[in-house]
């Protein structure tokens, strides 16, 4: 019998209310700090496969997010743009890792017209 995880979003109230409709729990944060301490206690809690992070509360502590990353296998820690806009970090850290991976950069922007 397989194991069912939770989804988990942590950011601003705007950012993680929409999630509460399709079932996911919210954790609502103002610093980049709370954040910090709040996934600590998610990932340790293993209950959940995937959290997402609002990504302007999560620059300042990605390499807390990448540790945790690395540490936990059992749970994705993704960011995801908050209601202040798209700043792309989650895009540029898949982009990483899939050339880490495979050794290409498959999101490079072709130049010209």
């Amino acid at each position: 019998m397989s194991e069912y995880k939770k989804i988990a979003v942590i950011g601003s109230p705007d950012t993680v209310l929409p999630f509460r409709s399709i079932g996911a729990e919210s954790f609502e944060v103002e610093t980049s700090a709370e954040l910090a301490e709040t996934l600590q206690k998610l990932v340790e809690q293993d209950t959940f496969g995937i959290i997402f992070v609002e990504e302007t509360l999560a620059e300042p502590v990605l390499d807390i997010v990448s540790s945790m990353n690395d540490q936990y296998r059992g749970v994705a820690i993704t960011p995801i743009p908050g209601t202040t806009g798209d700043k792309s970090i989650a895009l540029q850290r898949l982009g990483a890792q899939v050339t880490r991976a495979i050794g290409i950069d498959i999101f490079a922007q072709k130049g010209g017209s």
